[in-house]
């Protein structure tokens, strides 16, 4: 789960291949894959588009 921002960590994974999924009504949910390293920090934006592209009805979403 993340804040309102829809920021998150995750400590202490080990390193290796990871696929992130942000999910939220309304949205398209958006999967990126994501290597984490061994004592370095990895980053990842994802981008949530209406669903259908319209953008008419945008809503933020707090879960």
């Amino acid at each position: 789960m993340s804040g309102g921002a829809g920021r998150f960590v995750m400590e202490n994974l080990p390193p290796g291949s990871y696929q992130v999924r942000a999910v939220c009504g309304g949205f398209e949910s958006p999967t990126l894959g994501v290597v984490v390293s061994e004592a370095r920090q990895a980053r990842v934006l994802l981008v949530l588009e209406p669903e259908g592209r319209s953008g008419r009805d945008l809503r933020l979403c707090d879960n």
